[in-house]
């Protein structure tokens, strides 16, 4: 009897034993998830804060998110032209103007101008030209897209990009009638629709297009 007596305390006690390395093991282990639940959240929150960074875009000084349509319906005539002031004739050329500002921008980013000549009026309208008139130099990434980069360290010196279009309507014998049309509509307007995105860059190559 006093044997058994002994082995009943002695598991007793190895019970207890297990019981309190158990407790201590789910207590410990329960503050380790806790712990590193918490530091997640924190990375989180740390990692979201840091994410935040202004954005603001005017493009002829309205303000824009991420992608804006608009339509050029005026341009700056050559000297020489003799019609209304922001119309155009055959055989006349110009200009008009986009100007893309970010000085309220925290990060380095790309802009994608697409012209949509597909529903023009005048068929013989066309672009002599596109170029940056005081910021580097716009590449042709699609039929009628131009692409460039504007870099934070350009952005904290205040630089602006102005985009010039230099069009022409060339005056073509077979479509007088056509062009007679709208040469003598005296409320007709130009109208060209322009579309630009504007995206985060993040040093991807721009790649340049061809036919």
């Amino acid at each position: 009897m006093m044997l058994r007596k002994r082995v009943r305390k002695k598991i007793k006690r190895s019970n207890i034993i297990v019981i309190s390395f158990i407790t201590i093991g789910v207590i410990l282990g329960f503050g380790l998830i806790v712990d590193t639940y918490g530091l997640f959240e924190s990375n989180r929150i740390d990692t979201a804060m840091s994410d935040i960074a202004k954005w603001k875009i005017s493009v002829n000084e309205l303000n824009i998110m991420e992608n804006t349509s608009f339509v050029v319906d005026s341009i700056v005539l050559d000297s020489n032209t003799s019609v209304k002031e922001g119309k155009i004739a055959p055989g006349g050329s110009g200009y008009f103007d986009i100007l893309i500002d970010g000085k309220d921008t925290d990060v380095s980013f790309r802009y994608d101008v697409t012209f949509d000549f597909s529903n023009l009026d005048i068929s013989k309208l066309i672009i002599e030209k596109i170029e940056e008139v005081n910021y580097g130099m716009l590449i042709k990434t699609g039929e009628n897209t131009y692409t460039n980069v504007i870099t934070l360290s350009d952005i904290k010196k205040g630089i602006t990009n102005l985009i010039r279009v230099y069009v022409k309507w060339e005056n073509a014998e077979t479509a007088n009638e056509e062009d007679s049309v709208i040469g003598l509509d005296s409320e007709y307007s130009l109208n060209i629709p322009v579309n630009i995105t504007f995206t985060q860059y993040l040093g991807e190559d721009i790649i340049e297009y061809t036919e």
